[in-house]
């Protein structure tokens, strides 16, 4: 008899075994005969986690297929750099089915399109986490219903969407207050208003990146110092109007800063040349 599957499949093999195997080794376990091929298909069924970010690129549509169609409880959902074979319909095909995901990353996944967050936001109302990074594609419109469906976002990642304006970062500022972070490097178009919008409204911020956002200065930065006291990191790198004037108070605060610290001015001091004389 096999021991493997002697154990209890829901208090033993799945979360204490195939939950530790990666997505490839428990492919592998399911080629090992047809009861483990019923073992490892039943586990997928029961899956509330899929992560296949270590594995974007051996991923094929059909292992997907495979792994989600008769999963309704998944909450968390990690698509990191499936940009070779995610589309709009294999994404879907899980979201409508899973209305209680929780935690969606689809960064980097450049197939998709704006029909796909459109349905997110009407089916999985129970975000808390939500990556878009690199997702260029989206628009400010769509961006918006995502966020005014999921007020209870406390982690957003939406760096790299250049689309975004201070209007979507306002909205956003206004809706999901209970954010703690928040990052939006190389969103070019925001400016102060983003920012003070944000330090106004969402005072639970620990984590705030906004590099490369060129648009912004020490006054927004200032104000975030003012209004939100946990926070302890922050990247302004290459943010061309934030200097020391704002960042020195964070610093003294603790708050891990990716702009390093300019060297230290020291007084002026008279040198004093010695005195030669030319004269013959």
């Amino acid at each position: 008899m096999d021991m493997l599957l002697a154990l209890p499949f829901h208090d033993v093999l799945f979360p204490k075994i195939l939950d530790f195997l990666s997505i490839k080794e428990v492919f592998l376990l399911r080629e090992v005969s047809k009861k483990y091929q019923t073992t490892v298909d039943e586990y997928f069924m029961t899956c509330r986690k899929l992560q296949l970010a270590e594995h974007s690129c051996d991923v094929t549509p059909e292992a997907f297929l495979l792994m989600t169609k008769k999963n309704n409880i998944l909450q968390e959902l990690n698509l990191n750099n499936s940009k070779h074979w995610l589309d709009d319909n294999l994404f879907l095909s899980v979201v409508c089915r899973c209305p209680m995901l929780k935690n969606v990353d689809i960064t980097n996944c450049s197939r998709l399109t704006n029909r796909s967050l459109h349905t997110l936001a009407s089916y999985c109302q129970f975000l808390t986490r939500l990556s878009i990074h690199g997702c260029h594609w989206i628009d400010k419109d769509t961006f918006k219903v995502v966020i005014s469906s999921n007020q209870n976002l406390i982690d957003v990642d939406a760096s790299g969407c250049w689309s975004l304006d201070d209007d979507c970062i306002i909205t956003m500022a206004a809706k999901c207050t209970k954010l703690k972070k928040l990052a939006l490097v190389n969103v070019y178009p925001i400016t102060d208003r983003s920012i003070d919008s944000l330090a106004l409204n969402c005072k639970h911020l620990t984590t705030l990146k906004v590099s490369g956002c060129w648009r912004i200065t020490n006054t927004s930065i200032g104000k975030i110092g003012e209004y939100c006291k946990k926070l302890h990191l922050l990247h302004v790198k290459d943010c061309r109007d934030i200097s020391e004037s704002s960042l020195a108070r964070l610093r003294v605060r603790n708050v891990v800063i990716d702009k390093p610290v300019p060297p230290k001015t020291f007084s002026r001091r008279l040198l004093v040349q010695p005195y030669v004389n030319l004269q013959v």
